[in-house]
């Protein structure tokens, strides 16, 4: 379980689709879960963002070329007082072959933000 505290900007990235090998998820409803551990979490500030893309540029974010923002959760999650599996919501991808749900640290630094598990579902 990967976790940072020394910068505010941050992010992580997970995805499904063909920029990973499996098959595209163009057309598909994607749902969205992500696991928050209990261990080395504590960023209050926590933004997750679902995206569709054409091709998944790893080194870019929060909005690069080729991607399409769909959705967050509608809140911040406090990873201090919240652990476990949770429902972040669903999307039709439209026409793109992928998703990528972003993890930031939109704190102040020094804030351990975890990145646990994702779960994607598409159908």
């Amino acid at each position: 379980m990967p976790t940072d505290q020394s910068q505010a900007d941050i992010t992580w990235i997970w995805g499904e689709g063909t920029a990973f090998g499996d098959s595209s998820v163009a057309g598909d409803t994607c749902y969205v879960w992500a696991y928050i551990p209990s261990e080395n979490a504590g960023a209050p500030n926590a933004r997750y963002d679902i995206w569709a893309a054409t091709n998944l540029e790893i080194g870019e974010v929060n909005g690069p070329a080729g991607w399409h923002w769909l959705f967050w959760s509608g809140r911040n999650i406090n990873q201090e007082n919240t652990t476990g599996w949770i429902y972040f919501g669903e999307a039709s991808v439209g026409n793109y072959p992928n998703i990528a749900i972003t993890l930031t640290n939109e704190a102040t630094a020094n804030w351990d933000i975890a990145a646990g598990s994702v779960a994607i579902h598409c159908v």
